[in-house]
């Protein structure tokens, strides 16, 4: 246990990590929420900790701008919806949502959003579908790889479309998202209100799985390591 417990730790440190390196740029970031349904007093903006509310214009849309520095983690939402940002200078997103199941990016920067989008959107699915108390731990195992290795592949085929940094950051970050849910297959069915003991909820080859995980320069090079 205790290769795992370290293990976790290295895990919890890189896991957004990748999104860590910075650099001045003098260009701001531009997003503009459109919604497409009823009216939407405020949305909620969280700046790498800077948490605020923000009211609609008189068209009703939320139009944000970004200083640097960049690249910049951000997420915005209300109570029934949330999407994460990966902004760069010079991006000029446009977001049409129903603030639900519907949501569109169109613009500079609606690339990297739609990946971030669906991968996040790929779990969120997942876990509503899935009766954890019935899975077994090598179902989960194999279901939460697939997830993972369905958002590389995604990444990979759009890596044209997007920039050199957001494409080496979301590599890394991907990667290690996916060894990271390996990892927690038995806690995700032990915890409460699971009943699984742990011995049940180990799947095969469990013990290798931190064999995945790389002390190297592009890990170690990371700001937030």
């Amino acid at each position: 246990m205790k290769k795992t417990t370290m293990i976790w730790l290295i895990i919890c440190t890189c896991i957004g990590a990748a999104f860590g390196q910075q650099k001045s740029n003098p260009a701001s970031a531009t997003v503009s929420v459109k919604p497409s349904v009823g009216n939407i007093d405020s949305i909620w903006v969280d700046d790498q900790a800077k948490f605020s509310y923000i009211k609609p214009n008189a068209q009703g849309y939320f139009t944000l701008q970004f200083k640097p520095m960049f690249p910049k983690i951000v997420r915005i939402g209300n109570k029934r919806w949330q999407i994460n940002l990966y902004l760069e200078a010079g991006d000029d997103l446009k977001v049409i949502t129903d603030f639900e199941k519907d949501t569109k990016f169109l613009g500079e920067g609606a690339v990297k959003a739609e990946l971030l989008y669906q991968d996040d959107m790929a779990y969120s699915t997942y876990w509503s579908k899935t009766n954890i108390a019935e899975i077994t731990p090598n179902q989960l195992l194999k279901d939460l790889r697939h997830i993972g290795n369905q958002a590389i592949a995604a990444l990979n085929a759009n890596k044209q479309k997007l920039s050199p940094a957001f494409y080496v950051a979301q590599s890394l970050n991907l990667f290690y998202k996916k060894v990271g849910n390996e990892l927690s297959v038995p806690y995700k069915l032990t915890r409460y209100p699971y009943t699984k003991k742990i011995s049940e909820a180990i799947p095969d080859q469990y013990w290798t799985l931190g064999d995945q995980v790389k002390i190297d320069d592009r890990l170690l090079s990371n700001k937030a390591y």
